[in-house]
């Protein structure tokens, strides 16, 4: 081998020539070429240097004198010599490799091609440099960071020769990667993966910061395998750089499949290294230039709200007159924030919400609508309405940012009222104006067609905090101004109002306290109601139909009184009573179970006393529960109502009309139950479901088991056995127990009855097996 570097020889002094090329280039002060421990040639002088040792085909290159380290440029000039020399040692030697003088005739072909193919590899090089100028042509144009982000991953993709490229951010929050810019095919597909934070070669590549090429992804143990299992298809090697930025890993940039025969090489890395690095530059240099854009919105959006909330309140001070102000009020909105259409919204004692201000805003010119055009307003607000209440917020009905219980709310209620929506004057948004108490909605600001879209939802809420503190400070004024006014005649209002139904000292505390805001407070609800009433009715005379209720009210409301209670309303031929109001006490639940059992035996002795006079008789069912509730005056400056709201106020009524199903006198749930204690002899009647309530409600009604000849406690005592059995869906021993009880009392207890009908049925056809002793009553 050595005598073809000898440099009398031809061979020797070519490739000489080509190693002092290579010298020069480097630059270094001496090259030596050894093999097998060998030196074939030494060209300059290496001194002291020990040199730096490369691979250079099947021999040591050892470079004296030369750069510390070999960049891309010199990696490739290196590996372009190197093939040369291959070339010229294979057109040197013969077939037995002994030396020759010349070079082969035959090899000339060869030997020209592979020059070519170096020229091939020299023209590609100028390629990449010549996309290289493209790319940041390319740059230069963009408008926005993803824009400028997907040239450099089409550039890295070609420049490298792989069949894909992508750009791997890393969430800040979670630690997970994701894809945020995609090169080749199945980029939708890509991006809905995530990496979980530090795995994958991407993950391992973001732990050290450190580019690296895998030529084997398959067969590496950090290989995240679902990518290519979601993409149905293989990666073969890859190439993968960091994105740094200001210290911290923020993401990698990574090329894959190699197009190349050899795959992906050095300088293919320190390439990918320099594009990581403008993309981190990039990236930061977009996020500064958008934090300034977001910047000056901000401040654009600032002084555009300062300026409407100025116009606002000088508008909300020019009147002392509600409706006159609620006017201005939405012609500024609409005018000062380009708002297309709005409406004041108002509630009405069914619950709903009209409209009793409409305007539009075409072009600057507002014009204001008639409301009674359409008078069907919005049904059922109150979820909404109790949102806006509880958060003192505006609520949106189109905002991508709305939470999920929030966008349930929304769709609910846009579904009920599916044609209002559907309409061109359509409401994005209400604001609710809360009373001067703060406690109630005063009405709603309905705004729609909002042309200035806003993008930060924090700074939304402000605007319109701000907004519903100026209204509620400029109608705490009116309202003054109208107390003030209104002062002289409250008081005979409030009296004139209630005194005939409630005793007078909670007339007085109203009126001295000129009629407190409505509390929550825990009250026994009674309902009463005449059985069968429609019948009557329609035998008797309008008179004589008065005459009868007159007198079946006036004993009531004697009893109710009687036991501290107060008539809330009469309803046709029914009565709702209060317990435990205004004052709470402790035997508020007692009171209105004796009242209940005294009303139905004053309704026997009234029923008596008709009997005698040949007048017709007639039975009252009489339900009760005990619970909190909203209680106090409701309605109108003009009319004004006392009385309690919620579930508990529903469930008593439910219960009067389930008494009647059970053929019982009065029922109670086990709150009031709870309340009274054992100072009323009572028992179980069922576990129930009635309509309109998912929850089981527990009745009871007041029972003397004295009527049974067995004796009070073994009466008891069968009969809760009884219960027990039947639940236990022990049918045949629950029906025994209430059969004989039956016959202990023969046709004094209904009850019994409705039992034996119901475990007889259940022994033919037993109930499901998640039974639990719940019956449903459609009452």
């Amino acid at each position: 081998m050595k005598e073809l570097f000898d440099i009398s020889t031809p061979s020797g002094r070519t490739l000489n020539r080509v190693l002092n090329r290579l010298k020069a280039d480097l630059p270094a002060r001496a090259l030596e070429l050894r093999y097998g421990g060998e030196t074939l040639t030494r060209l300059g002088e290496a001194g002291n240097d020990p040199g730096l040792e490369i691979p250079f085909s099947s021999f040591l290159l050892l470079v004296h004198g030369g750069p510390p380290h070999m960049d891309p440029s010199r990696v490739r000039l290196l590996r372009s010599a190197r093939r040369l020399v291959d070339i010229l040692i294979r057109a040197f030697r013969g077939p037995h490799g002994e030396p020759r003088n010349g070079i082969a005739a035959g090899f000339v072909v060869e030997s020209y091609m592979e020059i070519l193919r170096l020229l091939e590899e020299r023209r590609e090089l100028v390629d990449f440099y010549e996309s290289m100028l493209e790319l940041n042509r390319k740059i230069l144009m963009a408008e926005d960071l993803f824009t400028v982000l997907q040239v450099i991953m089409d550039t890295a993709r070609d420049a490298l020769r792989g069949e894909g490229s992508s750009l791997l951010l890393v969430d800040q929050k979670t630690g997970e990667m994701y894809f945020n810019v995609v090169s080749g095919e199945r980029k939708s597909d890509l991006r809905e993966i995530r990496i979980p934070a530090g795995e994958g070669i991407a993950g391992d590549v973001v732990k050290k910061a450190k580019a690296e090429i895998i030529s084997d992804v398959k067969n590496d143990p950090r290989a995240f395998q679902r990518v290519d299992m979601i993409l149905k298809h293989t990666t073969r090697d890859m190439i993968v750089a960091p994105i740094i930025a200001r210290g911290a890993v923020i993401g990698v940039i990574e090329v894959i499949n190699s197009r190349a025969a050899d795959g992906f090489h050095t300088e293919d890395l320190a390439l990918l290294e320099r594009m990581a690095g403008h993309t981190s530059l990039f990236i930061e240099n977009m996020k500064g230039k958008e934090d300034l854009v977001r910047t000056n919105r901000k401040l654009d959006r600032i002084n555009s709200e300062i300026n409407a909330l100025y116009e606002i309140g000088r508008v909300l001070n020019t009147s002392l007159e509600a409706n006159e102000l609620k006017r201005g009020l939405l012609r500024t909105m609409l005018r000062v924030m380009k708002i297309g259409n709005g409406a004041i919204l108002e509630k009405t004692a069914d619950r709903r919400l009209v409209e009793t201000i409409i305007m539009t805003n075409q072009d600057d010119r507002i014009t204001e609508l008639d409301p009674t055009e359409d008078g069907s307003g919005y049904a059922e607000p109150a979820d909404i309405l109790l949102w806006m209440q509880q958060y003192k917020e505006p609520f949106y009905f189109i905002a991508p940012s709305l939470d999920r219980p929030v966008l349930g709310l929304a769709e609910r209620f846009k579904k009920v009222n599916a044609e209002r929506f559907g309409s061109s004057r359509a409401p994005e948004l209400w604001a609710p104006i809360i009373e001067p108490d703060g406690n109630e909605i005063n009405f709603v600001l309905a705004l729609g067609d909002i042309q200035l879209r806003r993008r930060d939802p924090v700074s939304d809420v402000q605007f319109f905090q701000g907004l519903m503190n100026l209204c509620q400070t400029a109608f705490r004024n009116v309202a003054s101004y109208r107390a003030a006014l209104e002062a002289r005649g409250r008081e005979e209002q409030i009296r004139r109002a209630f005194q005939k139904y409630v005793p007078a000292r909670v007339v007085s505390d109203l009126v001295e306290e000129e009629n407190p805001p409505p509390t929550v407070q825990t009250v026994s609800v009674l309902f009463a109601d005449i059985r069968n009433f429609s019948a009557l009715a329609e035998k008797r005379e309008p008179a004589d139909l008065a005459l009868l209720l007159n007198e079946f009210f006036e004993a009531m409301v004697g009893v109710v009184t009687a036991h501290d209670g107060i008539v809330d309303k009469f309803m046709g031929d029914s009565l709702m009573a209060l317990f435990g109001v205004p004052d709470p006490h402790e035997r508020a639940a007692e009171s209105a179970l004796r009242a209940a059992m005294e009303m139905q035996v004053t309704l026997t002795q009234q029923n008596e006393k008709r009997r005698r006079e040949g007048r017709p008789t007639f039975d009252m069912g009489i339900g009760l529960h005990t619970g909190p509730a909203i209680v106090g005056s409701f309605g109108s400056r003009q009319r004004l109502d006392f009385t309690a709201l919620g579930d508990t106020v529903n469930l008593a009524s439910r219960l009067e009309k389930a008494a009647k199903h059970y053929r019982a006198e009065i029922l109670f749930t086990g709150q009031t139950l709870e309340a009274v204690g054992d100072r009323i002899s009572c028992r179980e009647v069922d576990l129930a479901r009635v309509r309109g309530r998912s929850a089981t409600v527990q009745l009871f009604q007041p029972f003397a088991f004295a009527r049974y000849e067995m004796g009070p406690t073994a009466a008891a005592d069968l009969w809760h056995q009884g219960i027990r059995l039947y639940r236990e869906r022990r049918f045949q021993e629950s029906r025994e127990a209430f059969a004989t009880l039956s016959k202990a009392a023969p046709g004094l207890d209904p009850l019994t009855a409705i039992y034996l009908k119901r475990t007889a049925e259940f022994e033919r056809d037993p109930p499901p097996a998640d039974w639990q002793g719940i019956f449903a009553v459609d009452a």
